[in-house]
């Protein structure tokens, strides 16, 4: 046999355990919770647009901001708890009939802007892809799995204020891809070898093995790289109370590479070691939102937004692993979503607000066989809350976000997944809280 159709299986691995996870918002694993007020509104702002992070909501708002220039920053925690019940009567390798996984990170932004006259120049720094650690314990799946994911982004972008009433806006979003997964193992599933052998004899040593070789293995990959698209975007306000907006964030190709590195352990101290440069490529999807902003009182505003997502175009992840001269493509099952965002904004006594928000997000996965254990997707239903205190030319934020997924049960087994994909259940829940501050000089 050619040694890579012997050690291909075991560079499945760096492929079976990096996959993204599917963060806060699931739906893919776009974040969208950027900016301290839009966020309290459940991230509805592309028809309001009135603070810096309009860089991210909709450029175009930044040429019709008053003040001359101003800053916004927020910090947030995000923590998602991912629940997997087996189907009764199975259970996992290590005895267990459930797991939990959990998901952690901070995840910054920043915006500034600068107004000459009708025109605006404005810079942001935020994550708009995944931002999250995640985290397997030994069981149940009898694998220890850590992983950190994140695509960033650096937006310079320009804003023309056409008439009072009318503001155009572009920016070039600058995304920084970053991959890292640790995975530690002291079973190897046989299933991944199944390619190798004639149906009949693969089955006999699945059974004599019960699925499993006896041999430690570990494995290590980073990878990184840089992409290009952009965010163009349109605000129009026909009536003093009334606001209307559209934006197009583009998509994008990422090129990521690094070194990906295998160590099974046969007996100490005999051990097989497999390095090779690893380059992944995959496809950022596109967006469209339409947005209304309409104040029913002097200071009582209410926002709705309707976001078109092109998760479709992220048809599949390719992996080449160079030394061995092999590509492993990766059939995500993504479909495009529509995602509906509500939210509101009371403010008393000129310096105190209050926010509440709503968003929808629709699970970008359809296909059942797209569906494992380490990368669930369910609708999820977000509720925001948010509060705000202003004095002079500076106002602090708080926010909270909770944001239940519906259970989702799959009714398919799959023998080739690594570890396994049995039918079963499985949800999600996410908790984010944050703080910020807006500072116009």
């Amino acid at each position: 046999m050619k040694k890579s159709s012997v050690l291909w299986p075991l560079f499945l691995l760096s492929l079976g355990f990096w996959i993204p996870e599917k963060v806060a918002l699931c739906g893919g694993w776009d974040n969208g919770i950027i900016g301290p007020r839009g966020s309290a509104m459940g991230t509805a702002f592309a028809g309001l647009a009135d603070d810096p992070s309009a860089i991210f909501y909709n450029p175009a708002g930044t040429a019709m901001l008053e003040p001359d220039q101003g800053i916004s920053a927020t910090l947030r925690y995000n923590t998602t708890y991912l629940k997997y019940e087996f189907p009764e009567g199975r259970i996992s390798p290590t005895g267990k009939d459930s797991g939990r996984s959990n998901m952690m990170g901070v995840i910054p932004d920043v915006f500034y802007y600068h107004r000459f006259g009708r025109f605006s120049a404005g810079l942001g720094v935020y994550v708009p892809y995944g931002g999250l650690a995640g985290s397997w314990p030994d069981e149940p799946f009898q694998v220890n799995l850590n992983q950190f994911m994140a695509v960033a982004s650096f937006t310079p972008s320009l804003a023309w204020a056409i008439t009072p009433k009318v503001a155009i806006g572009a920016g070039v979003n600058i995304y920084f891809g970053f991959m890292k997964s640790k995975v530690r193992m002291d079973k190897i599933p046989l299933a991944m070898f199944q390619p190798l052998f004639p149906e009949d004899a693969f089955e006999i040593v699945y059974d004599a093995f019960d699925g499993y070789v006896s041999l430690p293995l570990k494995q290590d990959f980073c990878a990184k790289g840089l992409a290009v698209g952009y965010n163009v975007g349109a605000l129009y306000k026909p009536f003093k109370r009334l606001s209307l907006g559209i934006t197009m964030r583009s998509g994008a190709d990422v090129k990521l590479s690094g070194p990906s590195d295998i160590v099974v352990y046969l007996a100490d101290p005999l051990a097989i070691y497999i390095h090779s440069d690893l380059e992944i490529k995959y496809k950022l999807p596109y967006l469209v939102v339409g947005g209304v902003a309409f104040w029913i009182l002097p200071n009582l505003v209410a926002v709705a937004d309707v976001q078109y997502n092109g998760w479709g175009r992220l048809e599949d992840i390719r992996l080449t692993f160079k030394s061995l001269n092999y590509t492993q493509v990766n059939r995500t099952g993504y479909e495009d979503t529509v995602k509906f965002m509500v939210g509101t904004e009371y403010t008393f006594r000129e310096r105190y607000s209050v926010r509440l928000g709503y968003m929808y997000t629709p699970s970008n996965i359809k296909h059942e066989e797209s569906l494992s254990y380490q990368s669930w997707d369910t609708d999820m239903h977000n509720f925001s809350i948010g509060f705000g205190y202003s004095w002079k030319n500076i106002s602090l934020h708080a926010l909270a976000m909770i944001s239940p997924g519906e259970w989702n049960e799959k009714h398919f087994d799959d023998p080739l997944d690594p570890i396994g994909k049995p039918a079963g259940k499985y949800t999600t829940f996410n908790q984010t809280y944050g703080i910020g501050c807006l500072w116009y000089f």
